[in-house]
């Protein structure tokens, strides 16, 4: 899944994709692009089961764009910008809540809420451009056809006025319940505003209650997923290795490491599970769609498994790691028979059965 980061400026977007992929940003590209490996507990536990050849963890691309929202420009959302958002999965937006008078908002003050709202209402206005131009080829489309069909363009067009009503409020795509018609009128223009969303919010405070007063009045706002996170300390533990960040966050009551808040948002907001296959020679995790069934899961590792797929033995992590081994899984009665249509559930270990 590709991640684009966007936000104001000096809202500290490349400092948080630096906290990412624990580099700095290539400056001689136009996009910092990087991979992020996403934690798993479950894989650590289930390595020191099987002690494998090799262990494999679930990745996600980060893409950090040069470019930024700005309210000083022409354009809030930059022409190339949108080009840019257009080929990404999800979108991750960075609200600055922290003050640095060597480095000034460019609205003089630090309001998280108002940059917030600035930022979903923008994001909502660049698809209405989008829908006109849509509305204008259906218009183009309508010379010289039979009635009925002019029928059916204009009813296409009267929805894209619908939705673009609601745009025009700066309610995003993605949160509006699609008639059938407005669905089929807009299924062939890539909305922004249609793309999973999550948020983090960019903070230097140290203090709880402050922080969670922040996080409540983001999520009063909006219905996206939201975490927080201070990218300057993490940057500062990205220098430590893993125990002496793990005893640091300990001894200061830290909490989970931003690479961790980041994916799990990310992971909620595109609706994204994790299943695990395991064995001698390999310990690794699959991301799937929520909702997927186990034949289409089996396509994520090979395409040869969905053709000849015969079945699924299924257990999930949290009965297998109580007993420890698939042969005494089997035994209790805990190692599932699954068909092809098994829908597949967060944490499930799965060894996929099938022929060619």
């Amino acid at each position: 899944m590709r991640i684009g980061i966007v936000g104001l400026s000096f809202s500290g977007k490349s400092s948080l994709f630096n906290n990412m992929i624990n580099s700095k940003t290539d400056n001689n590209r136009i996009n910092s692009i990087g991979i992020t490996k996403v934690p798993d507990i479950r894989i650590k536990k289930l390595k020191n089961v099987f002690h494998p050849k090799k262990t494999t963890y679930s990745e996600l691309e980060f893409i950090d764009f040069k470019e930024s929202m700005s309210t000083l420009k022409d354009y809030f959302i930059p022409r190339h910008l949108i080009q840019e958002i257009q080929k990404v999965d999800q979108l991750m937006i960075v609200i600055r809540a922290f003050t640095n008078d060597s480095v000034p908002h460019e609205l003089k003050t630090v309001d998280h809420i108002r940059d917030l709202k600035t930022i979903m209402f923008e994001l909502a206005f660049a698809d209405i451009e989008l829908i006109e131009k849509r509305i204008e080829r259906l218009i183009n489309d309508k010379k010289g056809l039979k009635s009925v069909l002019q029928k059916r363009i204009d009813e296409m067009i009267n929805s894209l006025k619908s939705i673009q009503q609601e745009l025009e409020k700066g309610v995003l795509i993605k949160d509006i319940k699609l008639s059938t018609i407005q669905t089929e009128a807009i299924k062939d223009t890539f909305f922004i505003s249609k793309l999973p969303i999550s948020i983090v919010i960019n903070s230097s405070d140290d203090n709880s209650d402050l922080l969670n007063d922040t996080l409540n009045s983001i999520e009063k706002m909006t219905p996206e997923n939201v975490t927080i996170i201070n990218s300057m300390l993490e940057e500062e533990l990205n220098q430590l290795d893993e125990k002496e960040q793990e005893e640091y966050r300990k001894d200061y009551k830290l909490g989970e490491s931003a690479i961790n808040k980041i994916t799990n948002i990310a992971y909620k907001s595109s609706q994204l599970i994790s299943f695990m296959t395991v064995g001698e020679d390999e310990v690794r995790s699959w991301s799937i769609q929520n909702g997927t069934n186990a034949v289409n899961s089996a396509s994520k590792i090979h395409s040869d498994i969905k053709k000849g797929f015969i079945r699924a033995e299924v257990i999930n992590y949290n009965d297998f790691i109580g007993i420890g081994s698939l042969v005494e899984s089997k035994k209790l009665g805990k190692l599932k028979q699954e068909s092809k249509e098994y829908i597949v559930q967060d944490g499930d270990i799965i060894n996929f059965l099938f022929s060619v």
